[in-house]
């Protein structure tokens, strides 16, 4: 079954309350933010934050950020900007080159339990802005208390070489995909990332609802190689092809 919607919140499937883990590459850190806007807009308290590293100038889209190390106060502060925006970015202190480190997966889960939000939503690995991403073996950094993980590829990158121009960590992508350097990236080959028990639901909690994100469907050049793309994927798990550029969403359930 294929539906269209606008509703990025709907294209999910999030429910009243969700823990939402944002994996692999294709503007996850997009997706972050104009998911909580929305949900923001709707009502809801949301905070959102990452477990690796962002630029500053990126978590600075959100009304307020909170640095958990700035001090024992920072989770009072926390309280009053939430009390007052219904959403804040966390993260642990600032760095020298610019970023902000992440957060703790313990103190995501603690946050989440806590229920100081209805909506945690965070970047749990970084894919240095390729469109398509391998995890290393400690990758993505997923707290146990995610109720959903999206793992995301830009669809961009559908027909490219696969070069660390594309991909990131490309020699572990070929390792995990049977792809060769250089080789074209095929509609089989990025599926079996998103399918390998190593890829990009490595880590993934137990219990957790998974979804893939193909995303900047706007940029795709050959829509037979997406049409087969979807054909190995569809009924795996709730599968989404869009654009948020564009705000526009397919879901195939």
């Amino acid at each position: 079954m294929r539906r269209e919607t606008r509703d990025l919140a709907e294209a999910l499937g999030l429910r009243a309350r969700d823990h939402v883990a944002l994996v692999g590459g294709g503007g996850k850190t997009t997706v972050m933010f104009a998911l909580a806007d929305q949900l923001k807009a709707e009502g809801s308290t949301v905070l959102t934050s990452t477990t690796t590293k962002v630029w500053e100038q990126q978590a600075q889209k959100a009304p307020s950020v909170i640095l958990e190390g700035s001090g024992p106060q920072w989770k009072e502060e926390l309280v009053q900007v939430l009390d007052r925006h219904h959403y804040a970015f966390v993260a642990g202190e600032r760095l020298a080159s610019g970023k902000l480190q992440g957060i703790s997966p313990t103190l995501a889960d603690r946050l989440f339990r806590d229920r100081v939000v209805d909506y945690l939503i965070l970047e749990a690995d970084g894919a240095a802005g390729r469109p398509v991403k391998a995890p290393a073996r400690y990758e993505p950094v997923i707290p146990r208390t995610a109720t959903v993980v999206v793992a995301m590829a830009g669809l961009e990158a559908l027909g490219k070489p696969c070069t660390d121009e594309w991909v990131f960590r490309a020699e572990r992508f070929m390792e995990l995909t049977g792809a060769r350097q250089g080789e074209f990236l095929k509609p089989v080959i990025l599926a079996r990332l998103l399918q390998h028990q190593r890829g990009l639901f490595q880590g993934c909690p137990k219990g957790a609802r998974r979804i893939i994100f193909l995303n900047k469907v706007d940029l795709v050049q050959d829509r037979t190689w997406l049409d087969e793309l979807v054909g190995i994927l569809a009924g795996k798990c709730r599968l989404v092809l869009g654009s948020v550029k564009e705000g526009i969403y397919q879901v195939h359930r």
